[in-house]
C-alpha cells in the first residue's frame, strides 16, 4: 500500500489524541481506546479515513515528535510460549520492521487466523498485535552461526542448511507451481501415514522429483496437518560443498539438528505424536547413504523422504534397506498430466492404478482400445506431447524450442554427464572422457527405439571420435546413462536364445531429448509423418513407459533367418504379451506375432498391435492407437 499523505491539520490533531491516550500508542490497535479516538477524529470535520488509514496517522504523528503523553498506564504482557513466540516469526512480514502497516488490514486477518489454527490459541486481535508487534521488536531472524555454538558441523554447512530450510527463520520458501503431479497424493500419503520410514523415488535430473518434495513440505507446514518448521529438515545433496567437510553427513547433520533445531529427540516427539520429517535430495552421491539412513530409522521414530537420479546406486540402497523402503519411480508427464499442466482441463484417464493382473486380460486392452475421451483434447494433447515431450519445464509458460532444446541440452545430459563422471564407468577420464560419453549417447539418440547390436554402436562411435573403442566399452557407457536414467535398455527374449546376444534396444527416457540432440522435430501426428522414423520413435516412447512399470519384465524377439521379430514382449508371472508396433494407418498384421503366439510354450494367449489411428480387435489381437495407449501413463 502506497503512502498516505496527511495534512499538518491531521498531524497536530493525532499527536493532541495521542497525548491524551491512557496506554501506549503501540497498544491501540483492536483496543476499544482506538475505537474511541477514532471517533473523536471522525467528528472533528477533517478529511474521511479508514481505519487503516488513521491508524497510520497515529503511527506517523508519534514518530515526528511532540506526542508524548501525559499519563498511560501498561498493559498486561501477553504472556506467550516458545512455539508460539517462533509461529509469530513465521508469520511477521519478510521485513519484520514494517509490521505498523499491519492493523485493519486484510493480511492482519489472515495472520490472526493462521496463529489460532497453528497454534490452537484463541488471543483477542489486541493481544495477538501486542504479542506480534513485541515479538517483532525484541526479535530478528536467527542467525545461523548462533545455532552451532560448539562448531559441530562447519559454519558454511550451517549457513547452508538454513538456506535449504527456511522455514526455521519463519522466511517463506520459494513460489512453488500450483500443478501437482499424478503420484504427487500417494507419495504424501505414504509419507504421512504409511508404514514404512523410507519413501525412495527415483528418477531423470529435471523431471520434477525436488518440486515435488517442496510441495510436500509446504503442505506439511500449512496443510490439515499443520506440521511445526521446526521438525522438518531438507538437504539437497548435489548442491553444497561443505558436505565434504563431514563424515557421514546425514547421521551428522541428523544429530545437530536434533540438539539445536528440534530441541528435542525424534523419539519423545513420536510419542507426542509429533513426527519428524526428514527430506534428502538427490543422495545416491552420498557414501554410505544407505546404510547411514538404516541406522537413523533403526533407532530414531521418524519418516525419511529420498530422492536420487541414479537407478543402481538407489536400488543398491532399497536391497539394504529391504523392509523399511517403499520405492516409487517417476518418469516424464503424461497426457493426461500434460492437459492439467498446460491448463487445457482435466482428461478423463483409463485407469488410476496399475493392475498387473488386469493387463493379463484381452478384455482390459480390448476397453482401452474403444476408450475414446474427448478426443479433440487427447489430439491437442497429443500434438503438444509430440512436438515438445515430457519434461515440465517444456509446458511451462511458452517456451521456444531453441529454449527447450538448450535446457534439455544443457540441464539434463550435459549435467548428467559432468557431474556423474565420478561414477566408473572404465572408458578414461576428464575431457577424453566426457567427449567419448557425449558422442555415445548421441548414437544412442540417432538408433532411440531400434533393435541394435552393442558392436554396430561401438563401430559407429569409433568412425567419430578415431578412438579404439571396443564393444566392452560401449556396454559399460550404456550402462552409465542407464544408471543416471535417461535410458532404460531392453534385453532379447531369453525363451528364444541359444547363445548371448550382442543385440539391445535402447528406449531414451523421452523422445525430445532426440529432438534436442538433433534439432530435427519429428511430429508424430498428421499425414506428412515419417512412418519409420516416427514408429522408431514411438518404440522408444512405449520401450520407457513399460521398462517403468514395477514388476513387469519386458524384452523384444530379434529378427530371425525365418523371420518372427516381435517389437516388445511383456512378462507378466508366466504369461507372455507380444506388442508389434505398426505406426501407419491401415497396418498389416505381421507374422512375427502371430508366430509368437502359435507356440504353446510362450504362452501368450493374445497380442498386441499399437498403430497410428486404427482401433479394432480381431481374434486373439487388439489394436490400439498409440495416444491411446499411451493413457495408461
Amino acid at each position: 500500500m502506497s503512502k498516505a499523505k496527511y495534512t499538518k491539520k491531521q498531524i497536530d490533531f493525532a499527536k493532541n489524541l495521542i497525548r491524551h491516550c491512557e496506554i501506549p500508542r503501540d497498544s491501540l490497535p483492536y483496543h476499544n481506546q482506538f475505537d474511541e479516538i477514532y471517533n473523536k477524529y471522525t467528528s472533528a470535520g477533517l478529511p474521511n479515513l479508514s481505519r487503516h488509514e488513521f491508524w497510520i496517522l497515529l503511527s506517523n504523528a508519534g514518530k515526528k515528535g511532540g506526542a508524548k503523553q501525559l499519563s498511560r498506564k501498561q498493559l498486561a504482557t501477553v504472556p506467550i510460549t516458545q512455539e508460539e513466540r517462533f509461529e509469530l516469526l513465521r508469520l511477521c512480514p519478510e521485513n519484520i520492521g514494517s509490521r505498523d502497516r499491519l492493523p485493519y488490514t486484510t493480511e492482519f486477518e489472515y495472520m490472526y487466523e493462521q496463529f489460532k489454527v497453528h497454534t490452537e490459541r484463541n488471543l483477542t486481535k489486541n493481544d495477538f498485535w501486542r504479542a506480534l508487534s513485541k515479538t517483532a521488536k525484541t526479535s530478528r531472524k536467527p542467525n545461523a552461526v548462533e545455532y552451532n555454538p560448539a562448531n559441530e558441523l562447519p559454519k558454511p554447512l550451517v549457513r547452508d542448511l538454513f538456506t535449504m530450510n527456511p522455514w526455521w527463520s519463519g522466511d517463506s520458501s520459494q513460489k512453488l507451481p500450483y500443478y501437482k503431479r499424478h503420484i504427487y497424493r500417494t507419495l504424501y500419503e505414504k509419507m504421512t501415514r504409511g508404514r514404512f520410514p523410507i519413501i525412495a523415488l527415483r528418477g531423470p535430473r529435471q523431471i520434477g522429483k525436488t518440486t515435488l518434495q517442496k510441495q510436500m513440505i509446504d503442505e506439511l507446514l500449512h496443510g490439515k496437518r499443520l506440521v511445526k518448521a521446526e521438525q522438518i529438515l531438507r538437504i539437497q545433496f548435489d548442491e553444497i560443498k561443505s558436505l565434504n567437510l563431514v563424515s557421514d553427513p546425514i547421521i551428522t547433520i541428523i544429530d545437530w539438528f536434533e540438539k539445536y533445531i528440534l530441541k528435542d529427540t525424534f523419539n519423545n516427539l513420536s510419542h507426542q505424536k509429533k513426527p519428524v520429517y526428514i527430506f534428502l535430495d538427490e543422495i545416491q552421491d552420498v557414501p554410505n547413504w544407505n546404510e547411514q539412513i538404516k541406522h537413523i530409522v533403526d533407532h530414531k521414530d521418524c519418516k525419511i523422504y529420498i530422492t536420487g537420479s541414479s537407478a543402481l546406486r538407489i536400488l543398491t540402497g532399497r536391497e539394504s534397506l529391504a523392509g523399511r523402503i517403499d520405492y516409487y519411480i517417476l518418469s516424464s508427464l503424461g497426457l493426461t498430466e500434460i492437459a492439467e499442466f498446460r491448463q487445457y482441463g482435466n482428461m478423463s484417464t483409463f485407469t488410476t492404478k496399475i493392475n498387473l493382473a488386469e493387463w493379463q486380460q484381452k478384455q482390459f486392452w480390448a476397453d482401452l482400445s474403444r476408450f475414446n475421451p474427448q478426443l479433440l483434447l487427447l489430439d491437442t494433447v497429443y500434438k503438444d506431447y509430440s512436438d515438445f515431450g515430457g519434461y515440465p519445464f517444456c509446458h511451462n509458460g511458452e517456451p521456444t524450442i531453441e529454449e527447450i532444446e538448450k535446457y534439455l541440452y544443457d540441464t539434463v545430459v550435459n549435467r548428467t554427464i559432468d557431474h556423474d563422471l565420478k561414477a566408473s564407468i572404465g572408458v578414461g577420464r576428464g575431457k577424453q572422457n566426457s567427449s567419448l560419453l557425449r558422442t555415445t549417447f548421441k548414437t544412442i539418440c540417432k538408433y532411440a527405439g531400434q533393435d541394435i547390436a552393442v558392436k554396430t554402436i561401438a563401430r559407429e562411435v569409433q568412425l567419430n571420435t578415431s578412438a579404439d573403442i571396443k564393444p566392452s566399452q560401449i556396454r559399460d557407457i550404456i550402462g552409465f546413462f542407464e544408471d543416471s536414467l535417461l535410458i532404460n535398455v531392453i534385453g532379447p527374449f531369453e525363451h528364444r536364445l541359444k547363445k548371448a546376444s550382442d543385440r539391445i534396444r535402447i528406449c531414451l527416457c523421452d523422445h525430445a531429448i532426440r529432438a534436442a540432440y538433433f534439432k530435427e522435430k519429428i511430429p508424430l501426428y498428421g499425414n506428412s509423418v515419417s512412418a519409420d522414423l516416427a514408429g522408431h520413435i514411438i518404440e522408444s516412447i512405449i520401450g520407457n513407459y513399460l521398462a517403468t512399470v514395477e514388476g513387469l519384465a519386458i524384452n523384444f524377439l530379434a529378427p530371425t533367418k525365418n523371420g518372427g521379430e516381435v517389437d516388445l514382449i511383456l512378462g507378466i508371472d508366466d504369461m507372455h504379451i507380444p506388442i508389434e508396433i505398426k505406426y501407419r494407418n491401415n497396418p498389416n498384421v505381421t507374422d512375427g506375432i502371430n508366430r509368437f503366439m502359435s507356440k504353446k510354450t510362450n504362452n501368450a494367449p493374445f497380442g498386441i498391435m499399437i498403430t497410428k489411428e486404427d482401433s479394432w480387435i480381431k481374434d486373439n489381437l487388439v489394436a490400439i492407437p498409440a495416444k491411446q495407449f499411451l493413457l495408461l501413463k
